[in-house]
């Protein structure tokens, strides 16, 4: 226990080195309201090219990517059994 307190106070007393970074002060920049919409919609590909690909993936992992991941999977489905009804009756439809 005597060691754990000796450290302890070696530790608090040590002065800061000029040489370490200070942690950053940027503020994070906030998700575009139009990036759900447009990686649901459109895709990596098209997200990426309008926003970059490095912000891409941080607003991505923000906005929640399990939740965007379904978002698009369905969306996907959805256009799918449109195009097959479409096929099928073979009257195109708008949307």
């Amino acid at each position: 226990m005597g060691c754990e307190s000796w450290l302890a106070s070696a530790l608090s007393m040590r002065t800061p080195d000029p040489m370490r970074k200070a942690l950053s002060t940027k503020v994070a920049e906030p998700i575009p309201v139009e990036f759900e919409r447009v990686f649901i919609e459109l895709g990596w590909e098209r997200a990426n090219r309008i926003f970059g690909k490095r912000a891409s993936q941080r607003y991505f992992t923000a906005a929640g990517s399990e939740r965007l991941r379904q978002q698009r999977d369905a969306y996907l489905a959805d256009r799918r059994a449109a195009a097959a009804q479409e096929a099928k009756s073979g009257v195109k439809q708008h949307g």
